[in-house]
């Protein structure tokens, strides 16, 4: 199969959707494990949303709402909670569960997702019903940014009844192969991989290793002040987030602020 590059009009960066993309990210680390539904009422938990519920497994959390001025649903996935512990520890093998037996991804992230993939599908087909929409925001921030990747992978590989209008990552590792990564030059949707300065965890696993980065890298400065919107299609943009490799993209600091959040479980609760 040959896959062919489809930019649209999709690929214009929103900078107030990924603002309320990175709230709904990092309210995913204030929200309890509780069998019982949180209160809304975290420092980033955004009143621009209903948040409906969440889904704990296997240690991960993703939280599901509807954005009415967007008619949209979302699904937002937690990060990990010790940053340095989950990089040692990234499985660098691959596997290839795709009907395209080319399509690599890691292993760990992947298995992870695929544990947890019947009980979002069902959660988010009673929202659809009950919402009447099947119009999907699909984000995360560090390991949630590689399980939100590999839903919207997932569902559009699956020619699925929802239309993923925007994927949104914060600070995600490399999730694929470059086979994987092509696959999402051909995807209409817009595409928001938000990287930070320095921020170490972009660069993980590395590309020697056989990984890639999806398109869509923006890139923002220490600050927050400034960002560059990439030039990524077909390869990562080497101006942007992969300029400080392969030594001095280091920083732990600048995985934990994203749009001058604080992010984590120790962030903005």
């Amino acid at each position: 199969m040959t896959l062919c590059s489809s930019m649209t009009m999709t690929d214009t960066y929103d900078a107030s959707t990924a603002q309320m993309a990175v709230s709904l990210s990092q309210s995913t680390y204030c929200l309890s494990e509780s069998v019982i539904p949180d209160a809304w009422d975290c420092a980033s938990c955004t009143p621009l949303v209903t948040y409906e519920t969440s889904v704990v497994m296997y240690g991960e959390l993703a939280a599901f709402g509807y954005i009415g001025d967007r008619d949209s649903l979302f699904v937002a996935y937690r990060g990990t909670s010790n940053i340095q512990n989950w990089i040692d520890n990234v499985q660098v093998r691959q596997m290839y569960p795709y009907s395209d037996s080319e399509v690599g991804v890691e292993h760990g992230m992947y298995s992870l997702y695929a544990s947890m993939r019947s009980e979002v599908r069902s959660v988010l087909d009673d929202m659809a019903l009950k919402h009447g929409t099947s119009r999907l925001l699909i984000t995360g921030h560090s390991l949630g940014g590689a399980l939100a990747t590999l839903t919207a992978f997932d569902l559009l590989n699956t020619e699925s009844p929802y239309v993923v209008s925007d994927l949104i990552t914060f600070g995600s590792p490399r999730v694929g192969n470059m086979r994987f990564a092509e696959y999402f030059d051909m995807y209409d949707l817009r595409i928001a991989r938000v990287t930070h300065n320095y921020d170490m965890v972009p660069h993980v696993p590395e590309t020697f290793m056989g990984y890639a980065h999806v398109r869509g890298e923006v890139w923002y400065n220490e600050d927050a002040t400034e960002y560059t919107v990439c030039s990524d299609l077909g390869g990562e943009d080497p101006n942007c987030s992969n300029s400080c490799a392969p030594m001095s993209c280091t920083s732990v600091s600048d995985h934990l602020m994203y749009l001058n959040v604080s992010m984590g479980s120790d962030g903005a609760c």
